[in-house]
């Protein structure tokens, strides 16, 4: 091994290898080091603009009076508001209400998925631009603490369809600073806990990371290893 370390061909070889290996290697922990700032409102909107499209779920336009554009803008506020305060408000609009109040409806949907997973719903019939919001019951108290009345403020009496999904929009927009101002923020685990789960979080995110490249390890070293036997050879 020593007479193969050597011959500077081998030298050279066995160090281009380190090299590329030390690049995947800081590239992996380059890429874990993404911490989580549930108070940093650009770094809710930049997880929102990269998963948002998780988050049209809580997004259903039955009637067809939100425009795409206005959809996506609603999951992207929706994804800030997961972000920063584990918390989701859906938004519904239906055509038609097949006898139900809109309050009993909106209730009902509540409990239904995707929307089980919600804090709240607005539910907003298409017809008569009528809209209902309600809440989980762990989300009640929130309501009483003047959430209801911003609903109240931001989409009036009834929606004009035209503006449905500016409409939508700007509630859910209003809806994630009002949260600063009312909402705790998630918080990461803390103490010793919190260390070991954010150690075996990044251990997996680099096993992830360079799974797909122990093949092209793998093939380099066997190319190592058959050079030094052609050179072995060569030198006999």
């Amino acid at each position: 091994m020593a007479g193969f370390l050597k011959n500077r061909r081998n030298a050279l070889i066995i160090t281009a290898l380190m090299i590329v290996l030390s690049l995947v290697l800081s590239y992996a922990v380059s890429a874990v080091r993404v911490e989580y700032e549930p108070y940093s409102t650009g770094a809710a909107s930049r997880y929102a603009n990269k998963n948002y499209k998780q988050f049209r779920q809580y997004v259903e336009d039955q009637a067809g009076i939100l425009k795409k554009d206005a959809e996506t803008a609603a999951a992207k506020y929706i994804a800030q508001m997961w972000y920063s305060f584990e918390s989701i408000i859906g938004v519904k609009t239906v055509s038609r209400l097949n006898g139900e109040d809109l309050q009993t409806a909106a209730s009902q949907t509540l409990q239904k998925a995707p929307f089980s997973q919600c804090d709240g719903l607005v539910l907003i019939d298409a017809r008569t631009g009528s809209w209902y919001a309600v809440f989980s019951s762990d989300f009640e108290r929130y309501a009483e603490q003047g959430l209801q009345g911003l609903f109240e403020k931001m989409l009036g009496s009834t929606i004009e369809e035209k503006r449905a999904g500016r409409t939508v929009a700007e509630l859910l927009r209003e809806l994630t600073q009002w949260m600063k101002e009312h909402l705790p923020r998630v918080q990461q685990p803390s103490g010793l806990e919190g260390v070991v789960e954010e150690v075996l979080e990044r251990l997996q995110l680099v096993r992830k990371l360079l799974k797909p490249l122990l093949k092209p390890i793998l093939i380099a070293l066997v190319v190592v290893l058959v050079l030094k036997d052609a050179l072995s050879g060569k030198k006999k």
